[in-house]
């Protein structure tokens, strides 16, 4: 890897401003965060599905063999206590790129998103004696894999590649009819349906690993599990909407925004499900 390449994976992991450890906010630098490209071959649990992806694009113009390598969505991260961020926004604010989505959340004032999920890759990326994160060698699929390469210690990480809806909090702006994220929320699976989306990719490591991806591990072999006609059974990851929401959060004297999502008791419409599972069929799809 080039020093420039190198310097745009740093850059990129700090981008996605997850924590693996968490810092002093106001004089040390957080731990660089994991770099996993949107396209990265993920390793869900679904059963294979038929995507008319690639049919699509052919009728619009666009030929040749399309897969992950070809795809790669608006990053959703939250700006924390040091970092490229904050030199533009403010602590606590969720944003889409380089766009503020939601302003910090407050005692009085609290933010709730819905999504569906459309797939999550866990990956590991190796720790330096000082517990950071190397960046200068690629991820590794499975801690079998570490191993073999002879790492010491490892973290996991993963990506998770989401339907996110628009948000009220941004119809009620002022500027709503130009403002930049309605770029994003563009897509429209029901056109009948008064409710756009956007598709992000949400990148997790340490305390947000764990407050995003266990949950959606869980339900993945409880709630998503469902059966198929013929009696076999199926992971729907989409089946059901999901909350996210965030908050500051005290670890010993440390201040990190962590967040939080849970899975609503509403059933995903059906054309949102198989947008999701079209989509899933080219971000999983192995080379």
């Amino acid at each position: 890897m080039s020093n420039t390449e190198k310097q745009q994976h740093e850059l990129d992991a700090q981008m996605q401003m997850e924590f693996p450890f968490a810092k002093e906010v106001e004089s040390k630098p957080p731990a660089p965060a994991p770099v996993a490209a949107a396209h990265e071959p993920g390793e869900e649990s679904s059963l294979p599905v038929r995507s008319d992806g690639p049919a699509l694009l052919a009728m619009g113009g666009i030929v040749g063999e399309i897969g992950p390598q070809d795809l790669r969505f608006p990053k959703l991260k939250i700006v924390q206590g040091s970092g490229p961020l904050t030199l533009a926004f403010s602590v606590g604010s969720l944003v889409i790129e380089d766009t503020v989505l939601c302003e910090p959340p407050t005692q009085q004032q609290t933010h709730t998103l819905h999504f569906v999920p459309i797939a999550l890759h866990k990956y590991y990326r190796r720790l330096d004696a000082n517990n950071q994160l190397v960046f200068d060698e690629s991820s590794a699929a499975s801690v079998e894999e570490a191993r073999l390469r002879g790492w010491e210690k490892w973290q996991a990480n993963a990506a998770v590649h989401m339907l996110l809806q628009e948000p009220e909090i941004l119809k009620q702006r002022p500027d709503y009819e130009n403002n930049p994220l309605r770029g994003y929320f563009t897509i429209q699976p029901d056109p009948g349906a008064d409710t756009r989306w956007a598709v992000v990719s949400f990148f997790a490591a340490g305390t947000a690993y764990n407050a995003v991806v266990n949950p959606l591990m869980s339900a993945s072999l409880t709630s998503l599990v469902q059966l198929r006609p013929d009696g076999t059974k199926e992971l729907n990851l989409s089946r059901y909407l999901w909350t996210f929401t965030w908050k500051p959060v005290m670890i010993k004297e440390y201040r990190v925004y962590v967040p939080s999502i849970k899975m609503t008791g509403t059933e995903t419409p059906s054309d949102v499900q198989q947008f999701c599972q079209n989509l899933r069929a080219l971000i999983t799809a192995r080379s």
